[in-house]
């Protein structure tokens, strides 16, 4: 019965080739359109959720008022993880990058020392091994629990590691970075490329072990330099910890000789940080706070899934205005089946069968112009972005 459903169906769509094209080639538009809008949401969503442990690390952050002006932020002094680490056994791992321009984060001029031609590079940052540990980067060559605890080392990511190198192991080559021959770097591990989805994706860590910045810096709680990250024992009391990591902060910051003659009103700032884990998968979303990283918008995304579903709603439409128009030039058609003894149930099941057949001939034809169209949708949104069916 079913292949004479189908039958019948396909011949009547290849009678009506004019209504077909037309009713199979708008739905497919329609839902092409709704399929990339759907792929980018779902893009935005899902970043950071290669992490095993995603539900345990955050990323420190605070709030503090100064008067009649309030602020958030990330950065920190470079004391305040090891402050931490003491004062909070439910951290894990506490690891912390600097990326300030002005102390060589960002981009640099790169090239091996054995040549003499640079390479402008971007996505160096200066970092600590506990940041490689929360991160859980794929190693390729190199030791992943040592990577970064010696002076002047430098892990790259693997496209880097072929750009330079080819497909040799280059632990223990040297890079010389900003012309600076007097303080080479050493390669002490390869890493896979930061998934797509990251809202961190660095291609040159370079340690911060023995790095000082400023002077007197390593004691000093007046530089906030440093964005700190942690992953709890599982089971932690959030809001036990963000206490304890405010009143760490408070003592430090209030002993630090730097503000033995606050001002009243400083104090008061001083006493107003507020503190708050961030999950890591709400980072990439939430642009509120400044800090150098790639964001997206959550409003973008309700407003393309609004677009999405309009879009979808009309093309359903317009396939269900098409069809019942059609529909009624076939009354004769139906009229001649009622003669010859079709039942009702019969011809109620023709119709679907043919409803599903144009259906399932609309969304082919709208993957296929998905494939065609999302490399073009790639350059306009400055995306990477891949079909489900195209994997």
């Amino acid at each position: 019965m079913l292949r004479n459903h189908l039958t019948i169906a396909w011949r009547t769509l290849l009678r009506h080739k004019i209504f077909s094209f037309i009713n199979i080639g708008g739905f497919a538009v329609g839902m092409a359109a709704c399929l990339l809008l759907a792929v980018y949401a779902n893009g935005e969503m899902s970043y950071d959720e290669h992490y095993a442990n995603q539900d345990r690390i955050y990323r420190i952050t605070s709030s503090s008022q100064y008067g009649e002006y309030s602020g958030k932020g990330v950065h920190f002094a470079h004391p305040f993880a090891d402050a931490v680490r003491e004062a909070a056994p439910e951290v894990e791992v506490i690891g912390s990058y600097n990326g300030v321009v002005n102390f060589g984060a960002g981009s640099g001029e790169i090239r091996r020392a054995d040549r003499h031609e640079n390479i402008h590079e971007e996505g160096l940052v200066w970092a600590d091994q506990g940041l490689i540990d929360i991160l859980e980067t794929s190693f390729i060559y190199g030791n992943a629990t040592a990577a970064l605890t010696q002076p002047r080392t430098v892990v790259i990511t693997q496209s880097k590691s072929l750009a330079y190198f080819g497909n040799i192991d280059p632990v223990g080559s040297a890079l010389v970075i900003n012309n600076n021959t007097s303080e080479p770097y050493t390669i002490s591990g390869v890493i896979k490329d930061f998934p797509v989805h990251s809202h961190i994706s660095f291609d040159f860590l370079l340690t911060l072990e023995g790095k000082v910045f400023n002077e007197g810096e390593r004691d000093s709680w007046c530089c906030n330099n440093y964005v700190s990250y942690v992953r709890v024992h599982p089971d932690t009391d959030i809001s036990n910890l963000e206490e304890k990591i405010r009143r760490t902060h408070e003592e430090h910051l209030m002993r630090d000789p730097s503000n033995s003659a606050a001002s009243p009103a400083e104090i008061a700032w001083m006493k107003s940080f507020r503190f708050q884990l961030q999950p890591l998968s709400d980072i990439y979303l939430n642009n509120d706070i400044q800090d150098d990283l790639k964001h997206g918008d959550v409003r973008f995304i309700w407003l393309f899934g609004s677009i999405a579903s309009f879009i979808l709603l009309l093309a359903c439409i317009n396939f269900i205005n098409l069809s019942t128009a059609k529909s009624i030039t076939r009354a004769r058609e139906v009229g001649v089946r009622k003669a010859i003894g079709s039942m009702r149930v019969a011809l109620v099941r023709q119709f679907l069968t043919e409803s599903l057949l144009f259906t399932f001939l609309a969304l082919t034809a709208a993957c296929v112009l998905a494939l065609l169209a999302i490399p073009s949708f790639n350059q306009l949104i400055g995306k990477s972005l891949t079909l489900p069916v195209g994997e």
